[in-house]
């Protein structure tokens, strides 16, 4: 069920990328997207008499005259017309998300297009790997390596003002899902395991159905040997967590040590509360930037 909404998902991603790139740049032609759909018939089954046409018919709007824009209004058609299912679906659940991406629509179709094509890719890939009963690849679906939920985002600003130690910048990369940067033989022999893992499960699945189909003189040493591939899959698992543990340690370690050089910052310009302030006061009058 998870694959066939996330297959859904994908195929609106991409119709609604396609919709956007075959749009001219001044919007949805007259009589398309933005034309209003007719109100509901309210006597028995009679069909509702056309609205007439022009700006204040209601009916599709004159020549040259733009499409209604989405958003529009409280009262409008929901958000994406008929070329939109990906809006629609957003604005449905998200109506915050959908609104940026019509706002980034709007100010760069180029790098809407970006997003939503990168969007749809990683969904693609993330289900092409569970349909095949692949091992799950590093990170986390749509995400690279070594990045946190909302992209390589310092926990604090870069610069904490004038003299100060910069903290982690937005180039930097910190412990992401991978753990912290210099672990690639560990996270390699992770993705070993994981790999032998769910092969043993495979294994395994396939041995149990043939030993519940065997006679009953053969089911002892069918049931032996479904037990030897349980006992090794169960020492690689353990193995696995060991060094899943072992990463968060990690991970930890290196949050706490980024914890105390924020405090320690923190410490150093509460001292220099006054300084700071008269040198903020100073670069304000004297017109030299905006740096605390």
């Amino acid at each position: 069920m998870r694959f066939t909404i996330l297959i859904l998902v994908a195929l609106g991603f991409g119709w609604s990328a396609a919709s956007v790139l075959a749009q001219p740049p001044g919007g949805p032609p007259p009589g398309g997207p933005g034309v209003q759909p007719p109100p509901p018939a309210d006597v028995g089954d009679r069909p509702p008499a056309p609205p007439p046409d022009g700006p204040d018919g209601g009916g599709a709007p004159p020549a040259g005259a733009p499409g209604r824009r989405l958003f529009e209004s409280p009262a409008g058609p929901p958000p994406g017309g008929p070329g939109d299912p990906l809006l629609r679906l957003v604005h449905a659940r998200r109506p915050d998300l959908a609104r940026r991406l019509m706002e980034l629509r709007e100010r760069s179709p180029e790098r809407f297009r970006a997003v939503i094509a990168d969007a749809l890719l990683s969904q693609l890939e993330a289900a092409l790997d569970r349909a095949e009963g692949g091992p799950p690849r590093p990170g986390l679906p749509g995400r690279p390596e070594g990045r946190g939920p909302r992209g390589d985002r310092p926990l604090m600003p870069d610069r904490f003002g004038p003299g100060e130690r910069p903290g982690p910048g937005p180039g930097s990369r910190g412990p992401g899902p991978q753990g912290p940067p210099g672990d690639e033989a560990v996270e390699s022999r992770v993705r070993d395991l994981e790999q032998r893992v769910h092969e043993l499960e495979q294994q395994t699945r396939e041995l149990a159905r043939r030993t519940r189909e065997v006679t009953e003189a053969d089911r002892p040493a069918a049931r032996e040997e479904l037990r030897k591939r349980l006992r090794e899959q169960f020492e690689l698992r353990g193995e696995l967590r060991k060094l899943h543990a072992e990463r968060m340690e990690r991970q930890l370690r290196m949050l706490q040590e980024q914890l105390e050089r924020v405090k320690q910052e923190l410490r150093e310009r509460e001292a220099e509360r006054e300084a700071i302030i008269d040198r903020r006061l100073e670069n304000l009058l004297g017109g030299e930037g905006d740096r605390w």
